[in-house]
């Protein structure tokens, strides 16, 4: 396998009224050990990659004419480290 699994550990905020969930990854050193303890992570070949700061923005999107709804518009934006060593050719 070219690159190790990864895991994610995130705390999400949510407005709803703006349809808006923002997550991060800061500041939970202590989840991230009982997490690997529980699973039995120590010994696995497992990177921890850390969300910085993520958000996705949620948008109704609207037919012009008929005024109907007909999808989402999402915005993603994302700063992370993935953590250990990814080839060039998959970023």
């Amino acid at each position: 396998m070219l690159v190790s699994d990864r895991i994610f550990i995130d705390a999400k905020f949510l407005w709803n009224d703006e349809f808006v969930s923002i997550s991060s990854g800061l500041c939970l050193e202590s989840f991230k050990r009982d997490y690997i303890d529980k699973h039995g992570l120590e010994t696995k070949n497992i990177e921890f990659a850390r969300n910085i700061l993520s958000g996705f923005k949620f948008s109704h999107v609207y037919d012009q004419q008929t005024k109907n709804l007909t999808g989402t518009h999402i915005l993603f934006l994302s700063e992370s480290d993935f953590g250990g060593s990814v080839p060039k050719i998959l970023m």
